[in-house]
């Protein structure tokens, strides 16, 4: 005699059922083990967008890239020649900095009244401490396509992160001139992991930028400083204990 369908189709409501409880109870667990690597994935998309729009802004700026006071007023620049508006952009969700200025519906500049004035920088905007760092200007789209243009906040000159940064000190993101973005631990191995003006590696990211070009970037005040690093280590991935 041949099962009812029915019973069938109760079989499989129930291994379903089974599945999903599963996936519940396991995947908060692998998100935590990971340190938040599907966080991570939207900051190194955030920062492609943000490195794409640096590019885009230069192919209407004869080819060089913003000349800024600091990362508030290149977002500015991005956002008036570039076409990067979303506040959003420049935080990540797993920085300890973020903070709800930075939601979906903040824009970088305000709107103009009559449609004829100039847009000025949104006031809620310049409270954001951004995530990434940018190099604030000396750079052309002639520039080596090794040049670092973006990057996680807190990259230190030999080459680590600060405790304080997005990660603490599990890495960051950077964006090359070339158009590609990696992650690195740190850049301290195989002799260096940027190439130097002089074209050999180095560590240190001011050595990969033109002479003279500044960084732009939040720096934390040591309160800050002191709780981002507490946070992010808390946050830092534990080995499973035996």
């Amino acid at each position: 005699m041949k099962p009812s369908p029915y019973r069938r189709l109760y079989e499989y409501a129930f291994v379903l059922v089974i599945i999903m409880i599963l996936a519940a109870v396991i995947l908060p667990t692998i998100g935590h083990t990971c340190g938040g690597r599907g966080g991570r994935f939207v900051d190194g998309s955030n920062l492609r967008q943000i490195g794409q729009a640096t590019l885009i802004y230069a192919s209407g700026h004869n080819d060089r890239l913003p000349v800024a006071e600091d990362v508030w007023d290149y977002a500015r620049q991005l956002a008036e020649g570039g076409g990067l508006d979303e506040a959003r952009l420049w935080q990540s969700t797993i920085d300890p900095a973020s903070t709800p200025a930075g939601d979906k519906k903040l824009k970088v500049l305000l709107p103009s009244l009559n449609g004829q004035q100039p847009r000025e920088l949104n006031p809620a905007f310049r409270k954001v401490k951004p995530a990434f760092a940018v190099a604030l200007g000396k750079i052309t789209t002639n520039s080596p396509a090794t040049t670092p243009i973006a990057w996680t906040r807190g990259l230190q000159p030999d080459g680590t992160w600060a405790k304080h940064s997005p990660y603490g000190t599990a890495g960051g993101y950077i964006y090359f001139l070339g158009g590609n973005v990696a992650f690195y631990l740190n850049l301290s191995g195989n002799g260096g992991e940027l190439i130097g003006r002089d074209g050999n590696k180095t560590a240190n990211i001011f050595d990969a930028l033109p002479r003279g070009c500044r960084i732009g970037e939040y720096m934390p005040t040591p309160a800050e400083e002191a709780q981002w690093a507490r946070i992010t280590e808390e946050n830092k991935p534990r080995s499973p204990s035996r």
